[in-house]
């Protein structure tokens, strides 16, 4: 499991979110229509059970989770839209 980072809760916005949205606008500019969007399994927290699968509860542990989720489901917005 993934501790604090020593970064602020600033700059996890700046480096996680913002970069994807970024990576979004360059896509679109580029006309790219497909990416590989890994996550982290800290999402779920501690796994009641192993293997993790993705509709497993997500659970808020650190910062760090709460911008994954974020990513997370920006990545899933912008996929249905």
């Amino acid at each position: 499991m993934i501790g604090l980072w020593a970064y602020s809760n600033s700059q996890y916005f700046d480096n996680n979110l913002i970069g994807t949205i970024n990576l979004y606008e360059i896509m679109t500019k580029y006309n790219c229509k497909k990416m590989v969007f890994l996550s982290s399994v800290t999402v779920y927290g501690q796994p009641e059970k192993i293997p993790c699968v993705e509709d497993f509860e997500l659970k808020v542990m650190n910062p760090y989770v709460c911008f994954e989720m974020l990513l997370d489901m920006s990545v899933s917005i912008s996929h249905s839209t």
